[in-house]
């Protein structure tokens, strides 16, 4: 009671009390009630509770009892107006200014009593520790209000996920004896971020992995699909994109457990396969075209592009015996003239020869009426004036061991379009056969 109330000279007992003696003591129990907290703070539990008056760094209470002095063990709740900025002071019921530091005894750093913070202090007999600043920054007791968080340490997951709060955005799974992992990395202007391997391997790889049946996706900046890759549950093989040093060139190779391995590129639909915008991949016509109750036969909507094409015969005959030509035409129309062609034939072992000048030409002017079989190439030999060679070979199926070569050339305005299969004479009718062409 010494701290609340100290007695004045005793009365003596059977002798006149002096009335200011009285007065003086009863002034001194008024001043030791005066010490005793309110019965309202006792209830509501803010003996030890006050409002910082003060400036950040520079906190300033006023307790409900006002202390005689600083004690060993003093605890006082406080709630702080502004966030600190550093190091920082208390001063107690006027008392005296000392220091806050955390727990473990440091100097304060910015954000560990943060605005409208409810702080609890100790008096330690020098300074007043600050709880809750164990380690980590108060500031990240409430992470909403710390825009800048920093980690100290490698953040262990524990086998969770990082989410919204109810869904998951990313999951992390642990291997035990891992050595290797995925580094992200930000960029300056001009540069895109980076995801790689790294790790103690010096060779590591880098998987993405799609789920069930579903497909990896490289997309643009709107969503818009630039890649799939579609995956077969059985595959021994892949495909390999290895890029090249200066004066290299960048390859497509097919690798795999497999001795000897296809590289299928498949265009869709009516579609082709481009190299550096020309096709690259053979086409031929959807379905042949029959030789038969016609005098003549035209193929046209030959692409621009083509450089090369094979003109096929499968057992074509007609109903006379004038011989079977090729001619060839541009946006214009089908030429006759400017041909330059020879043919040479053998029958039985003998020779025969011929010239034309209106058509390319697989058998002689004049020959039997019989079916022929083979294949004439016809290939650009001047991109620039479009000039067309032409080699044929066909053979007389007719018992005779008939055989006919023949070769030429022949210069269009423009390119090549449209061919057209008929007779020296142009009035005997195809009565058998087939014909189909092959272009790349």
């Amino acid at each position: 009671m010494a701290d609340y109330y100290t007695p004045g000279t005793p009365a003596v007992k059977l002798t006149l009390a002096r009335a200011e003696n009285i007065a003086a003591e009863l002034v001194t129990i008024k001043a030791s009630f005066d010490k005793i907290p309110e019965q309202l703070s006792l209830e509501q539990g803010r003996q030890v509770y006050a409002l910082d008056t003060g400036a950040a760094n520079a906190y300033l209470v006023a307790l409900p009892a006002t202390l005689a002095a600083y004690t060993t063990g003093l605890n006082i709740l406080m709630k702080a107006v502004n966030v600190n900025t550093g190091p920082s002071t208390l001063n107690v019921d006027g008392l005296g200014v000392q220091t806050l530091t955390r727990l473990n005894g440091d100097a304060l750093v910015a954000g560990d009593i943060p605005a409208d913070g409810m702080i609890e202090l100790f008096y330690d007999g020098t300074n007043f520790q600050i709880k809750g600043t164990e380690t980590p920054s108060a500031a990240l007791l409430n992470i909403l209000e710390d825009v800048t968080p920093q980690l100290g340490a490698q953040l262990d997951v524990n086998g969770f996920g990082l989410g919204d709060g109810t869904l998951e955005l990313l999951t992390f799974t642990e291997v035990a004896s891992a050595i290797n992992h995925v580094n992200v990395k930000n960029n300056s202007v001009g540069l895109g971020p980076v995801i790689s391997a790294v790790g103690d391997d010096t060779n590591i790889d880098l998987q993405l992995r799609s789920k069930g049946s579903g497909e990896t996706v490289i997309a643009d900046d709107v969503g818009n699909q630039i890649m799939r890759f579609a995956d077969v549950a059985s595959a021994v093989n892949e495909l390999q994109v290895t890029n090249a040093a200066t004066g290299g060139n960048p390859s497509i190779q097919a690798t795999g457990s497999d001795t000897d391995i296809d590289v299928n590129f498949a265009s869709k639909g009516t579609g082709t396969v481009q190299a550096n915008g020309t096709e690259i991949v053979r086409r031929v016509l959807p379905t042949e075209v029959a030789t038969t109750s016609v005098t003549s036969v035209t193929i046209s909507s030959i692409p621009s592009w083509v450089k090369k094409i094979h003109i096929m015969l499968a057992g074509v005959g007609t109903d006379g015996t004038s011989g079977i030509i090729l001619q060839i035409g541009d946006s214009g129309g089908i030429e006759i003239t400017g041909y330059s062609t020879s043919i040479s034939s053998i029958i039985s072992a003998t020779a025969a020869s011929a010239t034309a000048n209106s058509a390319f030409v697989f058998t002689t002017p004049s020959d039997p009426d019989a079916a022929y079989d083979g294949v004439m190439t016809l290939v650009l030999a001047s991109e620039a004036n479009d000039v067309w060679v032409m080699t044929s070979t066909v053979a007389r199926d007719d018992g005779t061991a008939t055989v006919f070569n023949s070769a030429g050339r022949k210069g269009l305005d423009t390119a090549l379009t449209q061919l057209k299969l008929t007779t020296f004479n142009g009035t005997d009718t195809f009565d058998e056969g087939a014909i189909n062409i092959m272009y790349e």
